[in-house]
């Protein structure tokens, strides 16, 4: 469910996490069967519950912590909903993130930096619930819930100092190193607002 497009943005996650990052090789959608997708809108998804709980199972790596799918296919997680733009299994350890509504007409130069930004939320937000972390109601986070790209949109791509704590103990970060690698790879893609964010929380962890 990969593209050739999609190998920048995985690069993001050693910086995150803090941990090894395996790209493997691309799962064909034929392997997804067609009783798990569906023509909606006139928009064709993927069954995200399936993707999590049947098909990246099978293909987890045996040392592998979690495993995230990317996908440019829009996704839904059950027949009730009409999208979601990613769906992360806790038990199961994997999840699965889409641009499909990212992109706004297209994928070009203009638009890359944005759909970035969305997919990067999105995806390390799912990769978050994998390592325990619920919706925060604490601050505007990372790990609030979202339904919508404006809501999206308007949550920083950073956690906040609760959830930041509580990932932190958990994969045991070097909590400045892992911001100065987070602020380059952001402002090398032109996502300066997010340096800008990363840089006062470094400030204050600094301290």
């Amino acid at each position: 469910m990969g593209k050739e497009n999609y190998r920048l943005e995985y690069r993001i996650y050693p910086f995150f996490f803090g941990l090894e990052t395996v790209q493997l090789q691309p799962i064909s959608e034929s392997e997804i069967p067609s009783k798990e997708q569906r023509t909606h809108f006139g928009n064709h998804q993927l069954n995200a519950s399936y993707i999590i709980n049947t098909l990246l199972p099978s293909k987890m790596p045996k040392d592998a912590i979690v495993v995230m799918a990317l996908t440019a296919k829009d996704l839904y997680p059950n027949p009730k909903w009409n999208f979601v733009f990613g769906l992360a299994s806790y038990e199961k350890r994997t999840a699965v993130s889409s641009i499909s509504r990212y992109s706004e007409g297209g994928l070009d130069v203009s638009t890359y930096p944005i759909c970035l930004r969305r997919i990067i939320k999105t995806s390390s937000h799912e990769i978050c619930h994998m390592f325990s972390l619920a919706h925060c109601i604490e601050a505007k986070c990372l790990m609030n819930g979202v339904n919508n790209l404006a809501e999206g949109d308007s949550r920083p791509n950073a956690l906040c100092s609760v959830c930041l704590t509580k990932i932190s103990w958990n994969l045991k970060f070097q909590d400045v190193d892992r911001l100065d690698s987070l602020i380059h790879f952001m402002k090398i893609h032109q996502l300066d607002d997010d340096a800008i964010i990363l840089e006062k929380q470094r400030t204050v962890l600094a301290k």
